[in-house]
């Protein structure tokens, strides 16, 4: 015979049962009213946190209350199959389950605000990690009893399960009372059954359906069991395998998660296609001319890329040719301004020196588009440089002679500028 927990984690149905966690049992519990679980007169307490837990809370350590406290038997138990259906929330979208539903003590039943049915694989993926599927928050530590909402920082699927009154039952039959309890809730993965300890250990498939079963089944009863169970969130197992598990399952998370992004991500390709789809549309209903037009080859440019290069190639001349005038000032080292500030004269005017010349031509450069003007400037600028070369020579060689500062004329020299191209 094929253990029965095989069958919950393959199958629809075990005996006859159909299960209400799947994609079609809960469309088909969709289809009718979710009816009430109780009477308002006779319903208990709807405290999210009983008294009991929120006490364990803020217990201290060092306090020697005693914290086996026997596990509240429940008044209620929720009916999967009967108690499904619409409420106000399912039509309004409502992303989170009724508390008091899991619990089967619900008195509104249609008007509901909140989900009245088993969650599946679907609210998995939309289920925030910060809080459970009932709308409460998580918190970073887990309380140390391990119940509550349990802990964002660790995503458990597992619970711990304690069964003390059905201790005397073999391995076998407790393994198929507690796949036949806690499956009805979800898909489960597997179960592992001491019962030298009168515990088990129940690993559901989906968070989701760990968060349900821990609050459907919390002080519930085994078929034919004497003491209430109690439901506990599991610590880690140290198993190295079950760890190389854990780790594995990270990962495919992981990728599942990239390729999901990459899926929803378009390629260059589809962007460039929607793109000119969008300006083939927008141009077909602003302008008078048709899509067709859009098909057609780009107007030859070819004349304007040869008209940029000679630009291109005029300019660059033309900063080579101010790079040798600016090299030809800052290689000698005993230039014209300090030349006459050691000798106490000024030969010609500051007006006629060669660098404010060069950023005049800079500046006339860069505002001066013609072809033919730019290459006036720069031979008026190579002529001047040569001049003034000349005239420095010639004060040089004439002070060397012996002659006053005071009696130089720079005009005078105009006889030996004949050709500019013989001074050094």
């Amino acid at each position: 015979m094929r253990p029965e927990s095989d069958s919950l984690s393959n199958g629809r149905e075990v005996r006859g049962a159909t299960f209400m966690w799947t994609t079609e049992a809960v469309e088909r519990a969709l289809e009718r009213r979710a009816i009430p679980q109780s009477q308002p007169e006779d319903s208990i307490s709807c405290d999210l946190w009983p008294s009991n837990e929120r006490n364990l809370r803020h217990r201290s350590k060092y306090t020697n209350e005693n914290r086996s406290n026997t596990q509240a038997t429940a008044l209620s138990r929720c009916n999967s199959r009967t108690d499904s259906g619409r409420t106000k929330g399912s039509i309004s979208k409502q992303q989170h389950f009724c508390l008091h539903f899991a619990r089967g003590r619900c008195v509104k039943g249609y008007e509901c605000l909140y989900l009245h049915h088993l969650p599946t694989g679907f609210h998995e993926a939309a289920k925030p990690a910060l809080y459970d599927i009932f709308g409460r928050e998580k918190h970073r530590l887990e309380r140390e009893d391990n119940g509550g909402t349990g802990s964002h920082m660790r995503q458990c699927r597992t619970l711990f399960v304690y069964f003390g009154g059905a201790g005397e039952w073999g391995g076998q039959r407790l393994r198929q009372l507690i796949s036949k309890s806690f499956g009805e809730w979800g898909p489960v993965e597997d179960i592992h059954v001491v019962p030298s300890k009168c515990i088990s250990f129940v690993r559901y498939k989906f968070i989701v359906s760990a968060e349900f079963a821990k609050e459907a089944m919390m002080g519930q009863n085994l078929f034919g069991g004497k003491e209430s169970l109690t439901v506990r969130w599991a610590n880690d197992d140290p198993n190295p395998t079950a760890i190389h598990r854990v780790k594995r399952e990270r990962e495919d998370v992981i990728v599942d998660a990239s390729e999901r992004a990459n899926t929803r991500t378009p390629s260059w390709h589809d962007n460039e296609r929607r793109q000119y789809a969008y300006l083939q549309t927008t141009r077909g209903q602003n302008f008078p001319y048709q899509n067709s037009l859009h098909t057609q080859d780009y107007p030859d440019t070819e004349a304007q890329y040869e008209a940029h290069l000679n630009n291109v190639s005029t300019q660059s001349s033309t900063k080579h040719a101010l790079q040798d005038v600016k090299m030809m000032h800052d290689e000698n080292p005993d230039s014209v301004e300090e030349d006459y500030e050691i000798r106490g004269a000024r030969p010609f005017s500051k007006s006629r020196t060669i660098m404010p010349q060069v950023f005049e031509l800079e500046e006339n450069s860069q505002k001066v588009s013609n072809q033919a003007e730019i290459n006036e400037i720069s031979r008026r600028t190579q002529l001047d440089s040569e001049i003034l070369r000349a005239q420095h020579v010639a004060y040089r060689a004439y002070l060397d002679a012996g002659g006053k500062p005071d009696d130089w004329n720079p005009d005078s020299l105009s006889t030996f500028v004949a050709a500019p191209g013989s001074f050094c």
